[in-house]
């Protein structure tokens, strides 16, 4: 997908569909009063006036992922014109911007529409510009997504292919740089999804591996995988005993970046349990839940894949801020999770519990007893649930 920043003319901005953004503000106990961004208003000028029509009718309410589509009949160059609902302005944020471009690019997608201008910022809005240029790009990114590779059909066609965002002041260096870091952010999280997608007789750990290598030498990471000689060596005894439930290999997988060598920063470790398939988690699933357990998967390994790649295509402005030595996990790991972000403690039963933390561990010289905090390391556990505590 072509996605850029251009300043033009609403009324001349030839495209399928431009989406503009709409929020309501409350006037009185119960009554509401439709604001149009900038674009929107001059769209509704040009449109005499249609869109607040629509909405003193009551068939547009401006509620956040509401669509009304509207055919300007050669009023403008667009062929269709999206107004997105944004819903209450005291209340827009980045996630609203997000959202909003990711439910019209979704819907514009689905219909039939290729070339797409959007304009869903707003100086009223009182957010960055760049913060709403990134916004927006990741949401048509992840609202566009899907995962086909397994489909004989084409799509019929469909599919956006040029992305353009109608930006005043559109060859600021730092919306450069926001549309950059947000298309790294995005296709690192499609990158996680289509690995969730992925059925696990196709994505077993030693694929898994693959990938991840494939990935790291795409993007300049260091990666190392170590087998099952190797962990038996490093005494992974808990690994290694859940991996001979399965006919698959376990594998261990260790991605490092180091994005500034020369930063005071210590570092940061991202761990995680690569879980390929789990077939304990499903058996303590209740049926309406079961066709979501690989979303928890993604929660725990895949994430970190993603994370990896996403860190080296953001730098060198955020992650050049410190040296990150990552360890995953990748095998038939039976432990459901969320993140969990603190300080850790180490101690002699931490290390020979968990064997992602203890290699990593072992490499930065860590000794039982040591807290992690005094060497101003910090360290994210994806394989634990946001009460259980990492330390002893």
């Amino acid at each position: 997908m072509d996605i850029r920043i251009i300043e033009q003319a609403v009324k001349d901005t030839q495209c399928d569909a431009l989406a503009v953004g709409a929020t309501y503000k409350k006037v009185g106990n119960q009554a509401k009063e439709l604001m149009l961004s900038a674009t929107a208003r001059e769209v509704d000028s040009l449109l005499g006036g249609l869109i607040q029509s629509i909405y003193a009718e009551g068939e547009f309410k401006g509620d956040l992922g509401e669509l009304l589509t509207l055919h300007p009949m050669g009023k403008l160059a667009a062929k269709r014109i999206v107004v997105v609902g944004m819903g209450p302005e005291e209340k827009i944020h980045t996630q609203v911007i997000r959202r909003a471009s990711a439910t019209a690019t979704r819907h514009l997608q689905q219909t039939g529409a290729h070339q797409v201008a959007l304009a869903l910022q707003s100086e009223e809005f009182n957010l960055d510009l760049d913060e709403s240029v990134r916004a927006a790009v990741e949401g048509v990114l992840l609202g566009t997504y899907t995962f086909t590779k397994y489909k004989q059909s084409n799509g019929n066609g469909r599919g956006i292919t040029k992305i353009n965002l109608l930006v005043n002041g559109a060859s600021n260096t730092m919306l450069d740089q926001a549309m950059r870091h947000a298309i790294a952010l995005a296709e690192a999280t499609n990158f996680a999804r289509d690995l969730v997608n992925e059925p696990p007789d196709v994505l077993t750990p030693s694929e898994l591996a693959n990938r991840a290598g494939t990935m790291a030498k795409q993007f300049g990471l260091e990666c190392e995988i170590l087998d099952r000689p190797e962990m038996q060596e490093l005494g992974m005894g808990g690994l290694l005993a859940v991996a001979r439930g399965s006919s698959e290999p376990p594998k261990f997988i260790i991605l490092r970046y180091r994005g500034a060598p020369q930063s005071p920063g210590k570092g940061m470790a991202l761990v995680g349990k690569g879980i390929t398939f789990d077939s304990g988690g499903l058996s303590l699933k209740s049926a309406e839940q079961m066709q979501d357990i690989e979303m928890l998967l993604a929660l725990r390994h895949h994430t970190v894949v993603g994370r990896d790649r996403e860190e080296h295509e953001i730098d060198p402005v955020r992650a050049g801020q410190h040296v990150a030595d990552k360890a995953l996990m990748s095998g038939h790991i039976d432990h459901a999770g969320a993140a969990a972000v603190g300080q850790v403690e180490v101690g002699e039963a931490q290390i020979d519990r968990d064997a992602a933390l203890f290699l990593f561990l072992q490499a930065i010289g860590v000794v039982p007893g040591e807290r992690l905090d005094q060497r101003g390391l910090a360290v994210i556990d994806m394989t634990r649930g946001a009460d259980d505590r990492v330390g002893n």
